[in-house]
């Protein structure tokens, strides 16, 4: 379990040849009340053992779980039995049940990309009592205009990004589904839409500085293999009913 007041989640899946890279920036950040949950969705045996060779040694804490402490980080790994698919389901359901501190801040970073030094400091930094944040990779995020119905309009909230637990735990699992099926490309939608409704734009702080490097070069992300569902899951999420602006977490 992590009890920390920053928690990084990260979910791997057959991404071995980025994941060091991404483990060191992590594990590097110059902050002291800093834990870390990777996950392993399912990726094939050579690519599941390069990710737990990574680690050097873990210890088991349940079926599927493991822990260490590293840089006087608090690590945990999830193991999963099967693919979800879905590494915004995967990301939710971490934070979920396995974020102790209700007031944590819970930042992204995909297993094939890397934080920049000092990123989670300048987070802390400029996030005040805001209950979202995103800043910028090699795209500056664009914050809606949240007058109008914002999945109906271009707006995108870059990596680094990340938010409340409690935010998070106000979102309903039902969102991450579709005709009863996970929504797998894309999935990020059906996670962020309702965490920035309920926010509204005054709890949204937009940090404009580079604190990430976004991969584009994975060859199995899904814009290079599920460009057609990552499509079709937006056009989705523009007919779903918008979520209720709450004024207290």
């Amino acid at each position: 379990m992590i009890n920390n007041s920053f928690v990084i989640v990260s979910c791997h899946y057959n991404s071995s040849k980025f994941f060091k890279k991404c483990y060191e920036s992590c594990i590097n950040q110059d902050d002291d009340d800093l834990g870390i949950i990777f996950i392993d969705d399912n990726s094939s045996y050579l690519d599941r053992k390069v990710f737990l060779d990574t680690f050097d040694g873990l210890t088991k804490i349940g079926r599927n779980y493991f822990s260490k402490e590293i840089n006087g980080k608090n690590i945990l790994v999830l193991l999963n039995d099967e693919r979800t698919r879905s590494a915004a389901l995967n990301q939710y359901l971490a934070i979920k049940h396995f974020v102790k501190n209700p007031d944590a801040l819970c930042g992204i970073v995909d297993a094939d990309d890397y934080l920049y030094p000092n990123a989670i400091k300048k987070v802390r930094k400029e996030i005040g009592d805001n209950w979202m944040f995103c800043s910028n990779n090699d795209k500056k995020s664009i914050i809606p205009d949240f007058n109008k119905n914002i999945r109906k309009q271009p707006w995108t909230i870059e990596h680094f990004r990340g938010w409340k637990k409690k935010l998070s735990d106000s979102v309903r699992l039902h969102s991450f589904f579709r005709d009863d099926k996970i929504i797998a490309a894309g999935s990020d939608l059906a996670y962020i839409y309702p965490m920035m409704e309920m926010a509204g734009p005054d709890k949204i702080k937009h940090i404009d500085k580079c604190l990430y490097d976004y991969n584009s070069k994975n060859p199995i992300n899904d814009f290079a293999v599920n460009l057609g569902e990552q499509c079709s899951s937006k056009h989705y999420q523009k007919t779903v009913d918008q979520y209720d602006k709450i004024d207290v977490l």
